[in-house]
C-alpha cells in the first residue's frame, strides 16, 4: 500500500525528480525508526540548509498494517530566517535603514518567509527515504538532504533510548559504478558504512555489518592499486562491498579508456535520479503520484542488493 500523503500541493505541469538515502540507526531495535522521526518533530529544530535557508519537518503521517507502521511520510518546511539584529537595506533610498525605523518592522514570532514544501515517505522497513529533490519551484540536493536528516535525526537520537547514532547516506547511481568497470580501473578506494542490514538474515551484508560491530567500527576505507597496465578484478569479497556502496559509502576510482585518457570518478558525485513527468490529464492527485513513485524507487533499490 503506498504512503498516504500528509498535505495537498496545486497541481502544474512539471518534471519531478527523485532521489534518496539510506538510513540506518545503530542499533535499530523495534520502533527505533519511528520514535527517531517522532522526537525529531516533538523538538522542531530547524536545520541549516543553505546561507539563510533552514528547513522543519512536518506533522509525520502514518501507513499501519495492522499496528506495524511500514510508511512515515511528511513534507520538509523550507523557509528563510531573518536574523533581526543585522542591518536592513531600503531599496528606494539606497541607504542602511535608520535604527528607529527598523524598530517599526514588526514580524510575528514563529512566522517564516519564501516557505516551499519539499515531500518524503520513508520505508520503514528497507531504511530508505524517497524525497522530491526538484520541480520548477524549488532544488534540494541529495548532498543538502543527506545533512539535513543525519543533523536532524543524531539530535533526535540522543533523547531516544537504545540508538547511539544514525548513519545517512545518499543513494547513488548504479550506472556510475558499471562505468568505473567498463575502463581500466588503476586504483579503487572503498569507503563502507556500516550496511543497513537488520542483522539476522545471514546474507554477505549482514557478515559485513557484524565484522564492523565486533570491532566497534563506524566505517572503514580500503585502498587497492593495479599491477601498472592492468585492471582491478573483484573478487566476491570486493564485489559485495561495492555493491553495498550504492547505499552506505562511496567509491572512488582512477580509470583509463581504450586510448590511455585518465579520469577520476567518485560516485559521492553520482546520486540516483529518477525523473518522472507528471500529467495532470490522468487526473490523479500530485501527492498520490508522488507517494506511489516512491514505493517503485524503493522497490528498484532493494533489487539492486539481490
Amino acid at each position: 500500500m503506498p504512503p498516504k500523503p500528509p498535505s495537498v500541493i496545486p497541481l502544474v505541469d512539471r518534471d519531478i525528480v527523485f532521489s534518496a538515502l539510506d538510513i540506518s540507526s545503530s542499533p535499530h531495535p523495534t520502533g527505533s525508526y519511528v520514535k527517531l522521526f517522532q522526537a525529531a518533530r516533538k523538538q522542531r529544530i530547524a536545520v541549516k540548509i543553505y546561507g539563510y535557508e533552514y528547513g522543519e519537518i512536518s506533522a509525520l503521517k502514518y501507513v499501519k498494517t495492522g499496528k506495524k507502521v511500514k510508511w512515515i511520510t511528511g513534507h520538509i518546511w523550507r523557509f528563510v530566517h531573518i536574523d533581526k539584529s543585522l542591518p536592513w537595506f531600503n531599496r528606494e533610498t539606497g541607504e542602511e535603514v535608520a535604527k528607529s525605523e527598523k524598530e517599526k518592522i514588526s514580524i510575528p514570532d514563529g512566522w517564516a518567509p519564501n516557505t516551499s514544501q519539499i515531500f518524503w515517505a520513508f520505508d520503514v522497513k528497507n531504511h530508505i527515504l524517497v524525497f522530491t529533490r526538484k520541480n520548477a519551484s524549488y532544488n534540494l540536493s541529495p548532498l543538502q538532504a543527506e545533512r539535513f536528516f543525519s543533523t536532524l535525526l543524531n539530535e533526535a537520537c540522543k533523547i531516544v533510548a537504545g540508538v547511539d547514532f544514525v548513519e545517512v547516506n545518499t543513494v547513488k547511481s548504479s550506472d556510475k559504478i558499471a562505468e568505473i568497470f567498463s575502463k581500466r580501473v588503476a586504483k579503487l578506494e572503498i569507503q563502507l558504512s556500516r550496511p543497513n542490514s537488520d542483522g539476522d538474515t545471514g546474507d554477505a551484508y549482514d557478515k559485513i555489518l557484524k565484522v564492523l560491530k565486533a570491532t566497534n567500527v563506524k566505517k572503514k576505507t580500503e585502498i587497492f592499486t593495479s599491477i601498472p597496465g592492468k585492471s582491478i578484478k573483484p573478487d566476491d569479497r570486493m564485489q559485495t562491498e561495492i555493491d553495498a556502496t550504492l547505499r552506505s559509502g562511496r567509491i572512488k576510482a582512477t580509470v583509463f579508456d581504450d586510448e590511455g585518457k585518465k579520469d577520476e570518478i567518485d560516485t559521492k558525485n553520482h546520486p540516483l535520479e529518477t525523473k518522472i513527468l507528471f500529467e495532470p490529464a490522468r487526473k490523479i492527485a500530485f501527492l498520490k503520484f508522488v507517494a506511489e513513485a516512491a514505493v517503485e524507487i524503493v522497490l528498484s533499490i532493494i533489487q539492486k542488493k539481490s
